[in-house]
């Protein structure tokens, strides 16, 4: 491997596993696209309250993960501190 050369065939195998991710997130965008499309057409109370849910949403959604993310922690303190040691089973002999 020279320096600016890849391996062959490294190219299509990133292509390869990436382009299903590529696909899914087009889709979304366009899903989405569509979506704030047809609420555009129902008047700017319905946008108003599309975007009032979107953030309600997005906030609930910071708050869960952060919790998760905190509790997550949480038995590394317990295992640093000695409570949460695993006991160890000796063998029959």
């Amino acid at each position: 491997l020279r320096c600016g050369r890849m391996q062959q065939g490294f190219l299509k195998k990133v292509l390869a596993r990436s382009a299903p991710l590529v696909l899914n997130e087009v889709l979304y965008c366009l899903s989405s696209a569509v979506i704030v499309w047809t609420i555009s057409t129902r008047g700017l109370d319905a946008v108003a309250a599309c975007n009032i849910a979107t953030n309600v949403t997005q906030f609930f959604k910071v708050v869960l993960y952060s919790l998760g993310a905190s509790l997550g922690s949480w038995p590394e303190t317990f295992s640093e501190r000695g409570s949460l040691k695993r006991q160890s089973v000796q063998p029959a002999v």
